[in-house]
């Protein structure tokens, strides 16, 4: 089978392999692949030639302090001050009704990603357009959110203005990275050297150190392979030198001699650290620059309900017009995906937005985080924590569209949140971790190499042709795939939420001869299954087989007949009750508003 999707191999000595490849050449195209705005794009690029424009200046005054002229036939400051403000006007003055467009991607009840490769200006700008958006949304929306949110915009703009217009806070963060990638890098392989106690992987230690530090391996999107003390190939993905290790190896040894193999990562792009419809569709940030693995990140909806956890009346929180304290506070958070956290976890800085603050706001509890490397002490807060689409949405449809109408339209449940007092200053993605509320809350559905998963509310918003192709196989030294008919493709590709899901089983013969199990759902109706037993049996006057059903039941929670599940025990409530209050409380499930009740004094 051809590889057609397979990525040509820089060979060794290319220009490719010496200068890194292309980024400078691609970021035009990264720009407009954004979908950034027009009038963003213009600001951005003005910003960047006059940082030029002062930097050439710069470099020009030094150049003639190292000669000792310091004079010139023309005067540069002058000149180049004037090719900035011709710049300047160069670019067309937008008008009122001009400059009106759709809500830009930063515009979101989201706090989560502001773009990619933005200087520190240009987030900030981002980060205050995007705190506009929401203080407006609750002036119309939750008026008892405003006063807060509105704080943290003042905040935002203070923090905005004391920002110096120089070099550091215009560099785009790629350039700002490069930096201090390689410098991590390097502190990485000197621990490394100094642990050490193999010579052949000490040979290609010292030489990954010398290829930084001589600019012979390159911040860029490839892999760097070295093998017995010598960088000798640079490889546009981790599955172009699996394909061919056999034969890779041989020209190694029939070159250089007895080695072992050594590989360094790619430093740009999103990075090489691993780290610990109304369905909703996560994409793997990884590429094939990083091993063709990546991480997921959710969007969550953190609530804080203070009549959940307390009845009295604190201090330093907002109240509205009547002088009725609001009882929830909410907002959406992006998170890693993660099942190797029990619990979910907030940043310091996340909990402004959520109107808490540790001198007015008692924690829940205090447990101990267990990480790879240590145990860390942290503080609980009680919260309602529910996964939500990527515009901040629940993933439950109202009225004919809920599975269950007469529940609560949220994902999620109330659950202890943990909070990282370590961390300082905002917070990304990197720094919260979803637990395992997405997993345990959500029907779930991923299938091999599709970079995908889905979340959702229902098992159909999780299962389809589209999202759950068949007969699909990872393998990193070979593609495996079948050819299907163009037509058949582009309906596959087209097909969303199936109208009916069946699974059929064949039972055990020792449990029910020719008997079959049925689970289906209803077509067109969500919230509406059935269960079948069917019994095949030969009919002699027909000489025919017949399907008789033994047993059915429908199951529509939509009827109103509901039924609850008595739960098992949830490992953390002990943990987060004490063995002797746990002991107490004779939790069976059932009983968890009596045990609630008398745990925060309801009545």
């Amino acid at each position: 089978m051809s590889n057609d999707n397979q990525l040509p191999e820089f060979p060794e000595g290319s220009p490719d392999q010496q200068t890194g490849g292309g980024p400078s050449r691609s970021r035009g195209r990264n720009i407009r692949r954004t979908g950034m705005p027009e009038e963003e794009r213009r600001a951005r690029q003005r910003r960047r030639r006059q940082f030029r424009a002062r930097f050439s200046l710069a470099n020009e005054d030094k150049r003639q302090e190292e000669t000792g002229d310091g004079k010139s036939d023309i005067d540069d400051s002058n000149t180049t001050q004037a090719a900035i403000e011709q710049e300047s006007a160069d670019e067309p003055i937008l008008t009122e009704a001009e400059g009106i467009q759709e809500r830009k991607p930063w515009e979101t009840l989201v706090i989560g990603s502001l773009g990619e490769n933005l200087s520190y200006i240009e987030e900030k700008n981002r980060e205050i357009e995007r705190q506009r958006y929401i203080v407006r949304y609750h002036q119309e929306h939750s008026p008892h959110q405003v006063a807060h949110n509105q704080k943290i915009l003042d905040e935002l703009i203070q923090e905005r203005s004391e920002m110096e217009d120089d070099e550091e806070n215009n560099m785009p963060q790629d350039k700002r990275e490069e930096k201090i990638r390689i410098g991590e890098r390097l502190d990485s392989l000197n621990w490394a050297l100094d642990t050490c106690q193999c010579e052949g992987e000490e040979v290609n230690i010292r030489a990954a150190i010398q290829g930084y530090q001589s600019g012979e391996i390159a911040y860029s999107n490839h892999f760097t392979l070295i093998y017995g003390g010598h960088i000798v190939d640079v490889c546009p993905s981790y599955q172009s030198f699996c394909v061919d290790r056999q034969e890779r190896l041989d020209r190694y040894i029939a070159k250089y001699g007895p080695g072992w193999l050594w590989q360094e990562p790619p430093l740009a792009g999103p990075g090489s650290e691993a780290v610990a419809n109304k369905a909703l569709c996560l994409n793997n940030n990884g590429s094939r620059h990083n091993y063709f693995f990546g991480s997921y990140t959710v969007n969550m909806r953190f609530a804080v309900d203070r009549g959940l956890v307390m009845r009295k009346t604190p201090r330093g929180f907002v109240k509205d017009r009547v002088g009725r304290r609001d009882a929830e506070v909410s907002c959406c958070f992006e998170t890693l995906l993660d099942s190797g956290a029990t619990l979910p976890n907030l940043s310091l800085d996340d909990l402004r937005h959520l109107n808490v603050d540790f001198k007015y706001y008692a924690a829940q509890g205090v447990t101990k985080i267990r990480t790879v490397s240590d145990i860390q002490e942290r503080r609980l807060f009680e919260m309602r924590v529910s996964v939500c689409s990527k515009d901040g949405a629940s993933l439950v449809g109202e009225g004919d569209q809920a599975v269950w109408p007469n529940e609560p339209r949220i994902v999620g449940g109330l659950v202890p949140v943990w909070i990282n007092e370590d961390t300082s200053g905002p917070s990304s993605f990197k720094d919260r971790l979803s637990g395992m509320i997405p997993f345990e809350s959500c029907y779930v559905g991923s299938a091999p190499t599709t970079k995908e998963m889905w979340l959702g509310e229902d098992r159909r918003d999780v299962l389809g042709a589209r999202r759950m192709p068949s007969l699909l196989r990872y393998d990193t030294e070979k593609q495996l795939g079948l050819k299907y008919p163009e037509h058949f493709q582009r309906l596959r590709a087209e097909a969303k939420t199936p109208d009916q899901v069946i699974f059929i089983h064949n039972l055990d013969p020792a449990k029910g001869r020719g008997s079959t199990f049925i689970d289906a759902d209803w077509p067109g109706v969500r919230g509406k299954s059935e269960l079948a037993v069917l019994h095949r049996e030969f009919d002699k006057a027909s000489q025919r087989t017949i399907t008789k059903a033994q047993e059915r039941v429908v199951l529509e929670p939509r009827t109103g007949e509901q039924w609850e599940v008595a739960k098992e025990t949830p490992g953390w409530r002990e943990q987060f009750l004490g063995p002797k209050d746990f002991a107490k409380s004779d939790y069976t499930g059932v009983g968890e508003k009596k045990l609630f009740g008398h745990r925060f004094g309801r009545r």
